[in-house]
């Protein structure tokens, strides 16, 4: 069996589909699965639409005899794919880890819609988003099997009005990460003995970074000594940076922009509590990762989080946006080592779940 990858990213690309390509390519041949990867990245340096025209080409090229083609996005891979495999004759499976419409609707478009009212509707949106949401569907409508991380996507798609019957649930595995070093050595090097708080990832509205700045003097009243890391990059970082300026916090919240994933970990590492205040989450990879560092967690109940999160367990789980219920649950945590050391141990059991032997499996099966 050989099958053909087609991907948006691969390694030395860095994200969730070049990690995920690369190790489909290394450990599917150990299952009877040879694997030729057609990388969109190689042709991003083309104009708009030229590029998808000509990545088609390499992808049909490498088509040649495979036996299906697996897209890991519905729309830049997702598109050129369904079309190949049809001039192939060969199955098209597709990877869908979010609503690529809808995020760039929010962006750009003026989209106010939650993710869920969003894959209901059929109009009332920008032409440009209505074309990416056709997109979508056309491509999953395609595909002999739509595979998801999590239930809460599934749910997305089937809004689609997609068959059930081929959306097939397969969490993402989580390969562990390497020991970053000594909590208090990285505590030291911050020269900061206060209570830390972090939170990290694209700055775009559905994470809800505004908030966490806006609740920031309320938890100051109580515990001067705090301070707030934001990490990563994104279209609203002059916006945040401008709230935290007027709000004269400086001192206490620092935007540190993207930074590479081992100095994300060493500042998660050195934190006292990680904060994700999203409205929405597919699967949070790093969720999982900030359990493996042995933080606890406080997070929304949005998306795919319960399925990653039992609210007391392994993490508390608030509304998104919930000002009260978000500052109460960093206090707790703050204040309460016994329950906090529980949230640690718990999540250290919890990511065994999410491991590479038990996906590759799943996947295999549905491949073949």
């Amino acid at each position: 069996m050989r099958i053909v990858i087609a991907t948006g990213l691969y390694p030395p690309q860095i994200g969730g589909p070049a990690t995920y390509a690369k190790l489909l390519h290394t450990a599917l041949p150990h299952r009877g699965i040879m694997v030729t990867v057609v990388n969109f990245g190689d042709v991003l340096k083309l104009p708009f639409l030229i590029r998808h025209l000509v990545y088609g080409i390499h992808l049909f090229r490498a088509s040649k005899g495979a036996s299906l083609i697996y897209a890991l996005d519905p729309v830049s891979v997702g598109f050129p794919a369904t079309i190949v495999a049809y001039l192939r004759r060969v199955p098209l499976f597709v990877k869908i880890v979010g609503d690529y419409a809808w995020e760039q609707g929010v962006q750009r478009f003026g989209v106010t819609d939650g993710i869920e009212t969003f894959s209901k509707k059929k109009k009332e949106y920008h032409l440009f988003v209505l074309v990416l949401k056709y997109i979508e569907r056309f491509v999953a409508n395609c595909a002999r099997r739509v595979i998801v991380p999590s239930h809460f996507l599934k749910r997305i798609v089937e809004h689609w009005q997609i068959d059930e019957g081929k959306i097939v649930v397969v969490y993402n595995a989580f390969e562990g990460i390497s020991r970053i070093g000594n909590r208090e050595a990285l505590r030291a090097l911050l020269s900061f003995d206060g209570n830390l708080l972090v939170s990290a990832g694209r700055l775009v509205p559905w994470k809800g970074f505004e908030m966490l700045i806006e609740i920031m003097p309320s938890i100051l009243k109580s515990m001067p000594n705090t301070k707030l890391i934001i990490i990563g990059a994104g279209p609203l970082y002059s916006a945040l940076q401008k709230k935290i300026d007027d709000l004269k916090l400086s001192s206490h919240i620092i935007l540190t922009g993207a930074l590479a994933q081992d100095v994300l970990h060493g500042y998660v590492r050195a934190s006292d509590v990680f904060v994700l205040n999203t409205s929405y989450e597919g699967f949070s990879h790093l969720l999982l990762e900030v359990m493996a560092l042995d933080i606890p967690i406080v997070t929304t109940d949005a998306g795919g989080n319960p399925e990653l999160i039992e609210n007391g367990k392994e993490g508390i789980l608030v509304k998104p946006n919930s000002r009260r219920v978000l500052i109460t649950a960093i206090k707790k945590i703050l204040t309460d080592s016994s329950f906090t050391q529980t949230l640690i141990k718990n999540g250290r059991r919890r990511i065994t779940n999410f491991n590479e032997e038990d996906m590759l499996t799943e996947l295999v099966k549905i491949l073949k």
